[in-house]
C-alpha cells in the first residue's frame, strides 16, 4: 500500500475501535496511530539510498516489535497510547499483505515465511504500476471513506 492508504486505513480502524468499545476519541491517540501507520516504511529511506526497495525482509515489517512496544506502553504507561501504536502498526502490516510485491513475515521470529493476499512478484516502479492498475481503487475507496467519516465527525461537532 501507499502512505495515504496506510493513514486512511488506520484512521478508519481507529474509528471502528472508538465506536465499538465506546471510547472517547483522543487527538493524541489518533496522531500516534497515524504516525505508527507509517513507521514501518521509515526503512525505505535507507533502502532508497542503497537503490533498493525490498524492505519487507526487515524486522520493521514484522508485527512483533510493534506488539512488544505497544504492550509495554499499555502495561507500564498509558493504555490508550499503546493501543494507538498497536492499531497503527498492525493496520500497516495487514494492509501490506494486500497487493504486496512479496508479502511480509507475519509470524517472525517463529517463521520467516511471507504472507500476502495477492503477490505481485515485482518491486520498485514495476510493482507500483501493477499495484495502481490492480488495487488503485482500494486506495481511492479508503481515501473517500476517510473523508466521509471526517465529514460525519465534523458535522456532529459543528452542529
Amino acid at each position: 500500500m501507499l502512505p495515504l492508504a496506510h493513514i486512511c486505513g488506520s484512521y478508519i480502524l481507529l474509528l471502528v475501535y472508538y465506536n465499538f468499545f465506546a471510547f472517547n476519541e483522543s487527538f493524541l491517540v489518533t496522531i500516534v496511530c497515524l504516525v505508527f501507520s507509517l513507521v514501518p516504511d521509515l526503512d525505505l529511506i535507507y533502502f532508497f539510498r542503497k537503490g533498493s526497495v525490498m524492505h519487507h525482509n526487515w524486522i520493521t515489517h514484522t508485527p512483533m516489535p510493534y506488539f512488544l512496544l505497544s504492550m509495554t506502553i499499555f502495561l507500564l504507561f498509558e493504555k490508550e497510547i499503546g493501543l494507538g501504536i498497536l492499531i497503527g502498526a498492525m493496520s500497516h502490516m495487514f494492509m501490506d499483505c494486500i497487493g504486496s510485491g512479496d508479502g511480509i513475515m507475519l509470524l517472525w521470529p517463529i517463521s520467516k515465511r511471507k504472507f500476502a493476499l495477492f503477490r505481485l512478484n515485482s518491486h520498485g516502479f514495476e510493482w507500483l504500476k501493477k499495484y495502481v492498475r490492480n488495487f488503485g481503487f482500494l486506495e481511492l475507496l479508503l481515501f473517500f471513506l476517510t473523508i466521509y467519516f471526517i465529514y460525519i465527525i465534523l458535522s456532529d461537532v459543528l452542529i
